[in-house]
């Protein structure tokens, strides 16, 4: 359990980092709606929500 919370935070960063990367290139704002970066962010929304669940099933 505890790897598989590591990899889902792992992987939560990547998509950080690939939403900001993708922004830059673009020359648009973070906080714009263009799908080309927007779909990274939706993607560290779910899985900063997976995340979470995960922290709290692994402390019951």
């Amino acid at each position: 359990m505890e790897q598989l919370v590591k990899k889902v935070a792992k992987l939560r960063e990547k998509t950080r980092q690939y939403g900001d990367e993708i922004s830059k290139l673009l020359g648009i704002s973070p906080d714009a709606s263009d799908p080309r970066s927007g779909c990274f962010g939706m993607v560290f929304n779910h899985l900063t929500l997976t995340l979470e669940l995960l922290d709290y099933y692994y402390r019951i």
